[in-house]
């Protein structure tokens, strides 16, 4: 399942980038909740039981290797989530530029059923939110990558989306966010306003390319 395509044309599609262009939404579900478990056979050796010990020794040691087996989850649907897709058919600034990481490739390709089908095999909001918000290598969050594709729509989806996670919630006069560690108005703000590497932030990336039903469609979430 973590095979990826290994040459320069391609490199690092997988088999999850791939059902998402095919707009495949049960395979996309299916893979983004692919978990596996696995025996660490080095550990099991080491942790063999020798014949001539105790059986007091053997029935702690047989209980110990069932732990250690429950233990290895190997979450294959969350490392194909983190694969970039760098092949030269994915180059920035090409019409095949779609962002690198399968969720972006959902938004490139205006798939806003596949983008909530990734997002539901989160288990948490904060889980949701960092995927929302996360950049790839050149900086880009989604929200350049609508730009870069000229999808509306699709752009006013995800910033509303971000906006319902991230929002802070009055309760009595108190103010309570998901997590106490980070204050997420502040978060959704960094996310609407996020520089990539070339200094743009989405609305200026919209003007400098000028594509002006995206300007218009970021300037009317900011009034």
């Amino acid at each position: 399942a973590l095979d990826i395509v290994n040459s320069p044309v391609f490199y690092g599609e997988n088999i999850l980038h791939i059902a998402v262009i095919h707009g495949h939404e049960d395979e996309v579900k299916y893979l983004c909740e692919l978990k596996q478990s696995f025996v660490d056979k080095g550990q099991r050796a080491k942790e063999e039981v020798v014949k001539d010990e105790v059986l007091d020794f053997e029935v702690k040691n047989e209980k110990s290797q069932r732990r250690s087996t429950k233990k290895n989850i190997d979450n294959l649907g969350a490392r194909m989530l983190a694969q970039a897709a760098t092949g030269d058919f994915f180059k920035r600034g090409s019409s095949y530029y779609f962002g690198e990481l399968p969720l972006f490739f959902a938004v490139a390709t205006n798939q806003v059923n596949l983008i909530s089908t990734i997002l539901s095999t989160y288990d948490t909001t904060e889980e949701k939110v960092q995927a929302l918000i996360q950049c790839n290598q050149f900086g880009d969050n989604l929200l350049h990558i609508c730009v870069f594709k000229q999808l509306v729509e699709c752009y006013m989806y995800i910033i509303h989306l971000v906006f319902d996670l991230t929002k802070v919630k009055v309760s009595n006069g108190n103010i309570s966010v998901f997590n106490e560690n980070i204050e997420y108005h502040l978060l959704f703000k960094t996310f609407a306003h996020r520089i990539n590497m070339d200094g743009r932030s989405p609305l200026t990336l919209a003007a400098e390319l000028g594509y002006s039903d995206m300007f218009d469609a970021i300037m009317s979430t900011w009034r």
